[in-house]
């Protein structure tokens, strides 16, 4: 995952943070001024429920990189220690 993405994330993230749920709220105003219809409400619903998917999707690819690169630079856990007992680096302190 490319830099640009993992800070488009970030972005998306802290606007969702400081507006959340505007895109349901706003139909739901106008349905109740008589401007939207019913069928407006719920597109909205499932707009956001879509988005609210693609950004937990590319936060978990996100987690999943930084996962592969820890173990890539020789990071793991549970692996076997050269006495032979299994466990992560904090049990064997």
């Amino acid at each position: 995952m490319s830099t640009y993405t993992i800070f488009s994330v970030k972005t998306v993230r802290k606007k969702h943070a400081m507006r959340p749920n505007a895109a349901v709220r706003d139909p739901e105003r106008l349905q109740a001024a008589g401007r939207a219809t019913a069928l407006t409400v719920i597109d909205s619903q499932r707009a956001y429920a879509a988005s609210e998917r693609t950004l937990a999707q590319l936060e978990t690819a996100i987690a999943e990189d930084q996962i592969g690169v820890f173990l890539a630079l020789g990071g793991g856990w549970g692996k076997e220690t050269a006495s032979g007992a299994s466990g992560s680096a904090i049990a064997n302190r």
